[in-house]
Order: structure tokens, then sequence, then C-alpha cells
């Protein structure tokens, strides 16, 4: 019996303490958003599907409306910290052709956050990053 006492004492703040790093690893790991971007991305689908049908004017393709997002979000990030490529933001608008396409941009957008790394900033919706990024 004092052997199983003696092991539990020697072993158990050892055990505790790999616990903790787990537990605080996955909170961590979730908060930087490690985990579920597969669904995010089927949900974003899903989410500018409703928005297609709810808009009949909308000229797009739901791929489309995916890549235009993708492309905005790209170029308000940055890569060369030398500010948003406006340009590239330009271009992905012009290929809207009907303000429903316009709304369905917007929900295919969604809540993003920009900058880096992404979760020192705030999510935004397409219209708010815009005019964010247009100062």
């Amino acid at each position: 019996m004092s052997k199983n006492k003696e092991l539990v004492i020697k072993y158990a703040p050892r055990v505790a303490l790999g616990l903790g790093v787990a537990v605080v690893s996955y909170g961590v790991a979730r908060k930087l958003g490690l985990f579920g971007k597969k669904d995010k991305k089927k949900d974003i689908l899903e989410k500018a599907s409703n928005a297609i049908k709810k808009y009949p004017n909308a000229t797009l393709k739901l791929d489309d409306f995916y890549s235009m997002a993708d492309a905005i979000n790209e170029a308000f990030k940055s890569v060369d910290f030398t500010g948003t490529d406006e340009q590239a933001v330009y271009d992905e608008l012009r290929r809207l052709n009907t303000q429903d396409d316009w709304r369905v941009l917007q929900i295919t957008y969604g809540e993003r956050k920009k900058g880096f790394p992404d979760w020192l900033s705030k999510p935004k919706g397409l219209k708010a990053s815009i005019i964010d990024e247009s100062d």
C-alpha cells in the first residue's frame, strides 16, 4: 500500500502539470482559431447559398462570391505591411453587376478579422472594412 502511495505522491504533480499545459494549449489554439477551419468554409458557403436564393437578381455564382470575399480579405491583410492593395479590392468590386450581388458579397464576406496577427484584430463586415481601409 505504501508503494502505491509513494507513486501517487511522486507522479501526481507531473500529471497535473501535464494536464494543465494541455488544457491551456487547447484554449489558446481555440482562441487563435486553429480548430474548425473546414467547418467555417462550409458555413460561409451555406450562408452565401441562402443569400443567393434570397436575392434573385444576383448574377454571379457561389464560387465567385467566395473567391471575391477571400481576395478582398487578402488585399486588406497586406503581406508586406505597405497597406491595403486597393487595386485588388477595386478589381474585385468591379465584378459586381447588381445591388443583389453587393448584398450577397457582404454576406459571403461575413465578419472577418484583418491585420497581423489575426487574433489581435476585431472582426468587421465588408462595408466597415472598406471604410476603415479607405482612410
